[in-house]
């Protein structure tokens, strides 16, 4: 029976590491781009980010095209750019980690529903 405990206690100890690396992989960045286009200034465009297992993320581009997410889980996404009305003229898919907080979206040729310059 004692050498079934301290057994049991060695594989404990030992998955205790995979316990905490598994934690790590689970944490957050803080997301920041623009979307640059030639003719509209970016105001009235949405990009949205999502993935299977989670409610999708929204974040307005500025005047300047700038957008930026806080606190989203590394993991793999869909990046959309849309219209105001919900008209996807734009889409990616990214991998975020600690490593990637700024992404570049640029689109090409006119922009229907988005506000001009």
């Amino acid at each position: 029976m004692k050498s079934y405990v301290f057994c049991l206690s060695l594989v404990l100890v030992n998955l205790a590491p995979c316990a905490e690396r598994q934690s790590d992989s689970h944490e957050s960045v803080t997301l920041r781009g623009e979307v640059e286009a030639s003719d509209v200034s970016g105001s009235g465009l949405v990009v949205v980010l999502s993935t299977s297992h989670e409610v999708d993320r929204r974040a307005d581009v500025g005047s300047g095209g700038g957008f930026e997410f806080s606190d989203v889980p590394s993991g793999q996404y869909k990046l959309s750019v849309t219209t105001l009305n919900g008209d996807t003229i734009h889409h990616e898919y990214v991998s975020l980690n600690s490593m990637t907080n700024h992404i570049s979206v640029r689109l090409q040729g006119p922009i229907e529903g988005a506000q001009g310059i």
